[in-house]
């Protein structure tokens, strides 16, 4: 057997597509036949080979990976209409650094009364300076780059976890029944 073949095999064992099913946010029944949706991930990361390496990590799971180039972008992806599940963020983009941008989208989630969405900051400096200002800017971890697929798998994997449990915030009483729209920046 090929070693590619081999360690794709092994991975595939250790990794389970399984392990990342969505579980439902509710403890509602499921309307019969009704398929686990996908995880939206925003990818803002503006290395072409990092984009590609983050890209082959999440291959063959559940989860629908949107790219944004520079910070700027990954803003105007998050709050555009639709919802992501979880947003890994390159510190150093070129326009508007992953902390700018991730201070912006915490801002937005607060202003739109929306739950805070897990953020994976990914740096090749991971000092405790790097790591702290990350934490301060709003994410929720700091992964050193390049990433290691088990790594980013179980990452996601916990922060995912983590989030599900939080209770949802309380909307104001003049919220109209549009409020799961996103509003515009």
């Amino acid at each position: 057997m090929p070693r590619r073949a081999h360690n794709e095999r092994v991975r595939d064992t250790l990794l389970p597509e399984a392990a990342f099913k969505p579980q439902p946010a509710t403890t509602e029944a499921k309307a019969p036949g009704a398929a686990s949706r996908r995880l939206r991930i925003l990818m803002a990361e503006d290395a072409a080979d990092h984009r590609l390496l983050i890209a082959a990590c999440l291959r063959r799971l559940p989860f629908d990976v949107d790219i944004a180039e520079n910070g700027r972008n990954a803003v105007e992806k998050f709050t555009a209409p639709g919802a992501y599940d979880l947003v890994l963020m390159d510190l150093q983009m070129p326009e508007m650094d992953g902390l700018t941008a991730t201070r912006v989208i915490r801002a937005w989630e607060r202003v739109a009364h929306l739950p805070p969405t897990p953020i994976i900051a990914l740096s090749a400096a991971t000092l405790d300076r790097d790591i702290q200002q990350a934490l301060e800017a709003g994410c929720n971890a700091l992964m050193c780059k390049p990433v290691r697929r088990s790594a980013l798998l179980a990452q996601i994997q916990e922060l995912l976890a983590r989030f599900e449990a939080r209770p949802a915030p309380v909307a104001p009483a003049s919220s109209s029944p549009d409020a799961k729209r996103r509003p515009s920046p």
